[in-house]
């Protein structure tokens, strides 16, 4: 009988000792055979989680004249490159597409390249690109591959909910040194958190909090993989121009803190508990975003809350056109919606979103100072 997930990663924490809470991550959630993301039917329904776009067409359809903005705001190009990673199940495809596709002039020529492990994920996408006749769509697992489908154009990127599922490493204030939290096995043959021994400075951390006193057992994170894709992409629109967004529950400052959290049955979980059962999140840093994109010769804006944002695009009055046809069920959802997506006791203010354009771009459509 096949060893388990567990099994495997248990094995080897033995051989090589404990391993790195990105190394652990990255198993629980892409093991090929039993990793979270490539067996779980994780958005939607019967899902463990639901993501804006299942909640209101109206978000995709404001992302999508977003882009189509700043589409014509870069020249309308007539080729462009579409890049989307984890797009799920294809409805924010659809929804973007439907709104980029009513502007006049906007290009037949387009390239897609989709950021997803998953060949059951992938055949719900290609059906949403099919829908708008976009042929050209290429699937791959890694972010530099994402980017170079289009070399030559200028790239449109809705990224939402992407960035908070890749690994973090974390660091832990011990002592009076910073030490890495790192995973091994208790007594039980459990997997349990443990320090490394040797002090190490936190990989990534931003100057102010370098230099500050932190408290005994303070916490902090960092994701290497968040920023090769965010300085990817800011290397492609500087290079390229285009535009990205990230839409992301996170904060916009620099911070200790431990956000790890896990989701299993729509519930939280134990991430140490059952790798491959659950997914695995943390809150999104955007200021190390910003960073990142800076340090690579782009433009970052905000970030601004999701509800403020969408708000500042139109949501309401897309949503008085919405209910103007509509029965009073309908009509119903389509408020309820609206108001999940930018009420601050819901999705508005723990979502931020964050654009990446190049340097001398005007200000974006939704980011007001």
């Amino acid at each position: 009988m096949p060893e388990t997930l567990a099994a495997r990663i248990a094995a080897e924490i033995k051989d090589l000792g404990p391993i790195g809470l990105d190394r652990y991550w990255e198993l629980a959630l892409l093991d090929p055979g039993e990793g979270y993301y490539q067996k779980q039917a994780a958005i939607g329904d019967g899902g463990d989680f639901t993501t804006a776009p299942e909640i209101s067409q109206i978000f995709g359809e404001l992302v999508g004249l977003w882009l189509a903005d700043r589409w014509q705001a870069g020249g309308a190009p007539g080729k462009i490159s579409y890049a989307e990673p984890g797009p799920g199940r294809g409805q924010l495809i659809d929804d973007i597409f439907r709104a980029l596709t009513a502007q006049p002039g906007f290009p037949s020529d387009i390239k897609a390249a989709v950021l997803e492990p998953s060949p059951r994920m992938q055949a719900f996408q290609g059906k949403a690109f099919a829908k708008h006749g976009i042929q050209q769509v290429e699937y791959t697992d890694h972010p530099a591959f994402l980017l170079g489908n289009g070399l030559d154009r200028p790239i449109l990127m809705p990224a939402n909910e992407y960035l908070d599922v890749l690994p973090i490493r974390q660091f832990q204030f011990n002592g009076g040194a910073w030490r890495e939290r790192r995973i091994g096995l208790d007594a039980e043959g459990g997997f349990a958190f443990v320090l490394g021994e040797d002090a190490l400075e936190p990989l990534g951390m931003d100057v102010t909090l370098r230099f500050s006193a932190p408290p005994e057992g303070a916490i902090y994170e960092h994701s290497m993989q968040r920023d090769e894709v965010v300085g990817l992409t800011a290397i492609h629109i500087r290079e390229r121009g285009g535009v990205a967004l990230f839409i992301d529950y996170g904060h916009g400052t620099s911070r200790f803190g431990d956000s790890l959290q896990a989701l299993k049955d729509g519930r939280p979980a134990n991430p140490l508990v059952d790798p491959g059962q659950a997914d695995i999140t943390s809150h999104v840093d955007f200021a190390a975003v910003a960073r990142s994109a800076e340090r690579m010769g782009a433009k970052a804006w905000g970030p601004v809350d999701q509800g403020t944002f969408l708000l500042r695009l139109g949501a309401e009055a897309r949503a008085d056109q919405l209910c103007k046809n509509a029965s009073p069920e309908r009509a119903a959802e389509i408020r309820q919606g609206l108001r999940r997506l930018v009420h601050p006791l819901a999705m508005g203010s723990l979502f931020k979103v964050m654009a990446i354009t190049q340097k001398d771009a005007a200000l974006p459509p939704g980011f007001d100072p």
